[in-house]
């Protein structure tokens, strides 16, 4: 699934977006670096252990039905925007979040599950194509990513912006992800995919820059394939937010 790299990426074309509602454009300029860390925030469950669905709305699998945002502010309606009027902070990281949940949503019914899973499960071929293609998406938008964000992400702090992810778990993945934004900062995603691999990082590193492991992914996901993948998710994405600011997200939604 998309790595944080990905999910700031998108977050940085939202920003930018003129088609983007000026509403919520204006809340994300208002609190950039909350938006960001909604933008993460999901993935905090691994700092304090918690279940993917408890955090994510919902579980793996070729459809899913609620959407997971849908999910999350039926369970929760304390989040939703009107409920928030009066703190831009609060409502911008909740808007993140669901730009995370909708991207997750999206690429496992549109990509993950068609291109990379096959009825019974992943084969241990296609779970090495999919980590060597997240690996080298994530690379590529790590690089897009400005050096803006390093500052907006590292100073923001969350004020009990979700009954079901505790701040200091939230504070913790924003030390794990903020310090990899740095002008210094080094990538984890490289060791991360390893372990998932159970291969060393460096051998890691030789799947991802194997020519010929690219041009099989290639085949089983042509560019213009996954330029029009990207963009049907992007465009989810964008509209979610678009309808969170303006609390016209239907609680009862179901698939995309």
């Amino acid at each position: 699934m998309p790595t944080p790299f990905m999910h700031l990426a998108l977050a940085e074309r939202l920003a930018h977006d003129p088609e983007l509602p000026t509403p919520a454009r204006d809340l994300m300029r208002a609190a950039w670096g909350a938006f960001l860390l909604g933008s993460i925030a999901p993935d905090a469950r691994v700092s304090g252990g918690l279940p993917r669905s408890g955090t994510h709305f919902f579980h793996y699998g070729p459809t899913i039905a609620p959407r997971p945002a849908a999910a999350m502010l039926a369970a929760h309606p304390e989040l939703r925007r009107p409920a928030l009027a009066r703190d831009a902070a609060h409502a911008a990281f909740v808007a993140g979040y669901c730009a995370h949940l909708t991207m997750d949503e999206i690429w496992c019914v549109k990509l993950l599950f068609p291109y990379f899973i096959i009825p019974g499960g992943p084969s241990d071929g296609l779970l090495t194509h999919f980590h060597v293609f997240l690996g080298n998406l994530d690379a590529r938008d790590r690089r897009r990513l400005p050096a803006e964000q390093y500052e907006a992400l590292r100073h923001v702090t969350p004020h009990g912006w979700t009954p079901f992810l505790p701040d200091p778990d939230l504070a913790a993945w924003r030390e794990v992800v903020a310090p990899q934004l740095a002008p210094d900062g080094k990538s984890l995603t490289l060791s991360i995919l390893a372990r998932v691999l159970h291969v060393t990082p460096q051998r890691m590193a030789e799947l991802m820059a194997d020519r010929a492991l690219g041009e099989e992914v290639a085949r089983l996901l042509p560019a213009p394939t996954l330029a029009r993948l990207e963009e049907a998710i992007y465009a989810g994405v964008r509209d979610m937010v678009a309808r969170y600011v303006s609390d016209e997200v239907d609680t009862a939604e179901a698939t995309v």
